[in-house]
């Protein structure tokens, strides 16, 4: 009985110091609040503030109040779970593992490039019909193509259709007025005696801007070939080579200009790298007359 009497007292004395506390709290949140009308001359107090408004009213008892608050309190922490066990209200850069980011490997087709990788291969194996057909496919994909272009004048050339081919190459400068190869090209189609001096001034201008291009120097060295200047051709077909050591053209020319210029060894050791360069590929000389001309140098 001892024991009850004093469970009973301590929560009767825990019950109105609870009561006083809170009597406390709503004096403290009615001077709050009429201050709060004061300040902003009576207008609606933050939707937030239920509890404060319920303490500071005149419709329940204390008792009801009290339940009140901590039965609101419980529902927004409820609410506050859930938005933080669903991920609201997170920053997006904090939330690394609610994302994931897949990079898949998708493989497109490039038609362009797959028919310039077998109009390459038809043109070096002189197949020229097929490859020409594969160039005008890549033109109607791609208008203005620079490697279906070259590779349409080179077979014209090779079919000796020089009109045909000017017509690429002069499409080529429309897109690049700069462009070597093009450039290179036309000063080769334009062998006459008369026009060898403009060609070789001309050459020698786009030189100063593209020193590296080995088609410039090629086509200058064959300009000196033509007058039989082989000093110089010799030094150009050198640059030439020394820029692009896998054209087995510019090995053969660079052969006959070291021929010319009476050195025998050197030439028979050109010649015969041409040769190797040549094997299997488009050249533009004779691999026979090349074999025989080794002979006779041999046996020197």
């Amino acid at each position: 009985m001892t024991g009850l009497v004093i469970l009973i007292s301590g929560g009767m004395f825990y019950y109105y110091d609870l009561q006083a506390d809170v009597e406390t709290l709503e004096r403290k949140h009615q001077i709050a609040m009429q201050s709060m009308r004061l300040k902003t001359n009576g207008q609606k107090v933050p939707d937030k503030s239920a509890i404060i408004q319920n303490l500071v009213s005149d419709g329940s008892s204390l008792n009801e109040k009290v339940v009140y608050a901590k039965n609101k309190i419980a529902s927004e922490r409820k609410v506050t779970d859930a938005r933080r066990n669903a991920g609201v209200g997170k920053p997006l850069v904090n939330n690394k593992s609610s994302a994931v980011i897949s990079i898949k490997k998708v493989n497109k087709n490039d038609p362009v490039g797959e028919k310039l990788e077998a109009a390459w291969v038809s043109y070096e194996s002189a197949q020229y019909s097929k490859a020409k057909e594969l160039y005008i496919d890549i033109l109607s994909l791609e208008a203005n193509n620079r490697d279906a272009l070259l590779g349409l004048a080179a077979i014209a050339v090779i079919e000796k259709e020089n009109a045909k081919a000017k017509t690429y190459y002069f499409s080529l400068l429309e897109l690049d007025p700069r462009d070597p190869i093009a450039t290179a090209a036309l000063s080769n189609l334009r062998s006459d005696q008369s026009s060898l001096a403009s060609d070789e001034i001309y050459l020698q201008a786009m030189l100063e801007k593209n020193a590296d291009s080995h088609q410039l120097n090629f086509q200058l060295g064959n300009i000196y070939a033509q007058q039989n200047k082989w000093q110089l051709a010799q030094k150009y077909y050198f640059e030439a080579w020394k820029r692009n050591n896998d054209n087995a053209d510019y090995l053969f020319n660079l052969a006959v200009s070291m021929d010319h210029l009476g050195k025998k060894k050197q030439a028979l050791t050109f010649y015969k790298d041409s040769l190797i360069k040549s094997d299997n590929k488009n050249a533009g000389f004779s691999r026979d007359a090349v074999k025989k001309r080794i002979n006779k140098l041999s046996q020197l």
